[in-house]
């Protein structure tokens, strides 16, 4: 058995290594848990233990993707009281493989938001992480030991190809508080951000949105947020459903109610290096509807299925044709 330890001004990690075997190769099989001050890696044939000199708290300990980082935070306490303290936590990150300190990241969400419970942290692929609090989503990127998106909204929704991120952008606290005062401004924008195409989020600045760009009913280019006033209460957007991704990741579908009727909403979203282009289509559906239990792509993409209580809709992409089969 061999010890081996390297030092940084952060922390000291000591590595045991019981077998040669690439954690890369069987990364799927593996097993990170966290014990006292130790991480442990296991699997078959392998077994690792990271020694961690001792810190306060190591939570949500998760192994990359390839096996090849380890990433955890410190404690996250969401009872308490606002304001929240910045940052709200600060992440580890790890390289499994030397054995050492690569980052550590701290989280910062947009000031006065609410965002006290993280309810998610997930590896989008080997190098960038996704933690989701409540109404924020932030994007770690553990290659740069930088945060790149401050995301604030609801229903985040991950494209296939894990490039893409589509979501519903909240409403004003105040908005809520005074809303006979404000109906005129109560309206959903559909948000889009590209995981890739993020901006350091610092201290000085943890304004949300930024690199995110308002893709429904409205394109505006990335950080402008559009807040518009209708006066025909009727023109407003209100979203119905969660998002439904294309297989190709090409196209997002979604149930929002305009003009008093529900509608098929699908986005043709097409990105070339940082240039983004949006294509809306809409397909009337109902005056009334149930509540929507699901969206779903038919399995040659060309036609859609909104999934209510009592009624199912097919929607034909190519014709616009929408038929409606009644529940048995």
């Amino acid at each position: 058995m061999m010890r081996m330890r390297w030092k940084t001004t952060h922390l000291t990690i000591g590595v045991i290594l019981l077998s040669a075997v690439p954690l890369g190769a069987q990364v799927r099989e593996l097993k990170v848990r966290s014990i006292g001050d130790d991480i442990f890696i296991e699997g078959p044939g392998i077994w690792k233990r990271l020694v961690l000199e001792v810190e306060p708290y190591k939570e949500g300990v998760l192994l990359s993707p390839e096996g090849r980082k380890i990433i955890y935070h410190d404690k996250f306490d969401p009872y308490k009281l606002p304001p929240l303290p910045q940052p709200v936590t600060t992440f580890t990150v790890i390289d499994v493989d030397a054995g050492k300190l690569l980052y550590k990241i701290p989280l910062y969400w947009g000031n006065g938001r609410t965002g006290r419970f993280l309810y998610a942290v997930e590896w989008l692929n080997e190098r960038f992480v996704a933690v989701l609090g409540e109404g924020s989503l932030a994007l770690l990127d553990t290659e740069e030991g930088k945060q790149t998106h401050n995301l604030w909204g609801s229903r985040f929704s991950l494209a296939p190809d894990r490039k893409k991120i589509v979501f519903v952008r909240g409403t004003p606290l105040i908005y809520f508080q005074h809303p006979e005062e404000y109906q005129s401004l109560l309206s959903d924008y559909v948000m889009l951000a590209l995981v890739e195409k993020g901006r350091p989020v610092t201290k000085e600045n943890t304004s949300s949105n930024l690199t995110a760009m308002t893709v429904f009913p409205e394109i505006s280019p990335f950080g402008e947020m559009v807040e518009r006033s209708y006066r025909d209460l009727r023109e407003r957007h209100f979203m119905r459903s969660g998002f439904c991704w294309s297989p190709d990741s090409q196209k997002v579908a979604f149930v929002e109610g305009h003009r008093g009727a529900f509608w098929v909403v699908v986005l043709e979203i097409e990105v070339k290096d940082s240039e983004v282009k949006v294509s809306p289509r809409r397909f009337e559906l109902a005056k009334e509807l149930g509540e929507v239990t699901g969206v779903e792509w038919t399995s040659e993409d060309q036609a859609i299925k909104v999934v209510t209580e009592k009624v199912t809709y097919v929607v034909d992409l190519g014709t616009g044709e929408v038929q409606v089969q009644r529940s048995q």
